[in-house]
């Protein structure tokens, strides 16, 4: 019996655990929602939960399976897409998001998505005159 009640226990931990990690990643998600647009650096985020980079680092990557800069990148993406679809330039896209040349950003957002801001512009223009 007494068995059983420290497994009960040590379960009831790791639940509470589990849960803390989780409500620590919608945290993260939500910081980088808000301020992916001008913070991309892993130190930042983890100032701003009170923890370590390294540990930022193990909660996202356990709790989704993916690293701290997937998040950020994936988040940055989406709000340049976004800019991407309204009547911006492409360096002024970079402008908003803070990248320091529009070529930094050129690239990043090719290494992410596979095709330059230009090209998404277009594809998107075309796309949505059709």
């Amino acid at each position: 019996e007494i068995g059983y009640i420290k497994k009960n226990k040590e379960q009831t931990d790791s639940n509470i655990h589990l849960a803390r990690q989780q409500e620590m990643f919608t945290k993260f998600k939500q910081l980088v929602s808000t301020h992916c647009d001008h913070e991309r650096n892993i130190p930042f985020y983890a100032k701003q939960l009170m923890i370590t980079p390294h540990h930022l680092s193990a909660i996202i990557k356990k709790v989704s399976g993916q690293s701290v800069m997937y998040w950020i990148n994936r988040s940055t993406i989406q709000k340049a897409k976004m800019l991407l679809t309204t009547n911006l330039m492409v360096y002024e896209v970079a402008d908003r998001l803070h990248f320091p040349t529009d070529s930094a950003f050129s690239k990043f957002f090719k290494r992410e998505v596979g095709t330059t801001p230009r090209q998404y512009q277009i594809e998107k223009h075309t796309t949505n005159i059709l």
